[in-house]
């Protein structure tokens, strides 16, 4: 009934797998990287330094021909030029969207300048708002459309009505002709580059769709299969027999090729239950070797977590890199309050399904926490008979206890005819709970002997003629 009462509320959700940075000595998931910068955003520094160039050689070309127009060139470009500086930082800030922005307005804007003031540019101005449009696709969702649609045909409408309006003097031939051919060039290069970087980034698009639906496909797959899990839990007629039906329920979920169940015993951690392939180092019963049970004991503070990179790792416990060839762990703590009570753990040797097991798959919690409702109770009773047997074991070795006797006297005239040995412990504990606890320890009878035999020994001091 708890089992499939957790599996119901796996079901709707309410368990989740909290992801963690791993504390050393841990091999965990590599740290995050800082965000990729788009290809927009790559090719901003070009852009400036190509509109840098083009203001230079406009200049240059004004200065030697003392043209106007190629001054009025030389100044659009080189206000380009700082645009596209402006929103270099702005992408650096992480507003890349207001970046854009400002880089298709810009490109509005030089269309109308270029189009009043430079003449035989028309065309290349005209292909401007088209440029613009490009550049602002990957944001045309149901927010923007109307906005970017409606700013491409506005500045388009404008650079027209600008070219039929204008009429700048011409530059003189043939270098006028081929200036103008040159910024076509340079325009259509631009609207072709920013249209082969949206059909990229559209094709891109698609294929991470389509990966992400095959990844909600293994996922909804992997719920299924943890659910069935969930249910098929139930306790066993002992706790090892419990945490057995544990671990072996865990290699069935997809991927997993070990699973296991982990104790908390005197500091460390001995394995309740393993299922592994027979290479496997580790077998039910074993400690973990020190070093490694202190790691994980102190990674369990804060929730399940998950560990890549094993062939990285130095722990000679994790000789199954080598022999099954594990490429991820993964842990979850099983608590009663603030009591540790164990780990249940999970491992995969698939190299694709490391990752998601990091990531994606929570079954590790999920699991956990099932097995701490199944687990909790004896493993608790378990540890406190653990902890009373160390007591009264801790007693008979140091011999905390001391034999007293107490005097039987006639009544009529209170003459001692004999003394009734009586036991009494250094540490206070009243006598019968520390015998009755012996006894569900196992230690009734070792505790009753000493005690014996000690009170013999102190009372050869009495005489003979009395009973004792």
């Amino acid at each position: 009934m708890v089992a499939s009462r957790l599996a119901r509320t796996h079901a709707r959700g309410m368990l989740t797998l909290r992801s963690r940075a791993l504390p050393v000595p841990h091999i965990g998931v590599p740290a995050p990287q800082a965000p990729v910068r788009s290809r927009f955003a790559i090719f901003m520094p070009s852009l400036f330094r190509l509109s840098i160039a083009f203001g230079f050689v406009e200049g240059l070309a004004a200065v030697a021909s003392q043209e106007r127009a190629l001054i009025a060139a030389a100044v659009i470009t080189s206000a380009f030029a700082l645009v596209v500086l402006i929103a270099d930082r702005l992408i650096d800030q992480g507003r890349e969207m207001q970046a854009t922005w400002l880089v298709a307005l810009s490109l509005g804007v030089i269309g109308l300048l270029g189009t009043l003031v430079i003449p035989g540019v028309s065309e290349a101005m005209a292909l401007m708002p088209v440029l613009a449009l490009a550049l602002l696709m990957p944001y045309a969702n149901r927010r923007y459309r109307v906005a970017i649609v409606g700013m491409a045909l506005g500045w388009t409408l404008l650079v027209l009505i600008s070219a039929d309006l204008a009429r700048p003097a011409p530059l003189p031939e043939p270098f006028g002709n081929l200036f103008a051919q040159g910024v076509l060039v340079a325009i259509v290069g631009l609207v072709i580059a920013a249209l082969v970087d949206f059909s990229d980034n559209a094709r891109r698009s698609l294929g991470a769709l389509e990966t992400s639906v095959a990844q909600q496909q293994v996922q909804s797959d992997e719920r299924a299969a943890l659910g069935r899990v969930l249910e098929s839990l139930a306790p066993k007629e002992t706790v090892d027999a419990t945490a057995r039906a544990i671990a072996e329920a865990l290699v069935t979920l997809p991927g997993i090729t070990v699973g296991g169940v982990l104790e908390y015993q005197d500091g460390g951690l001995r394995i309740m239950a393993l299922a592994a392939p027979a290479a496997f180092p580790l077998k039910s019963g074993d400690p973990m070797p020190e070093a490694r049970a202190l790691s994980l004991i102190a990674s369990s503070a804060g929730g399940p977590w998950a560990e890549r990179r094993l062939s990285e790792t130095s722990l000679p416990e994790l000789d199954a890199v080598g022999s099954v060839g594990l490429e991820a762990l993964a842990y979850a703590p099983m608590r009663s309050g603030d009591q540790l009570l164990g780990l249940v753990g999970i491992g995969t040797s698939d190299p694709l399904h490391a990752r998601h097991l990091v990531e994606d798959l929570p079954a590790i919690g999920e699991v956990a926490a099932t097995a701490t409702a199944l687990l909790a109770p004896d493993l608790v009773a378990r540890r406190e008979v653990a902890n009373v047997r160390g007591q009264i074991q801790a007693i008979i070795a140091d011999r905390a206890f001391m034999p007293v006797f107490q005097a039987i006297v006639t009544i009529p005239d209170r003459v001692v005819v004999a003394y009734e040995a009586l036991t009494r412990f250094t540490d206070g504990v009243r006598p019968d709970r520390h015998f009755a606890e012996a006894a569900a320890a196992g230690l009734g009878v070792e505790l009753e002997l000493v005690t014996l035999g000690a009170a013999v020994q102190a009372a050869e001091r009495i005489p003979h003629a009395l009973w004792l």
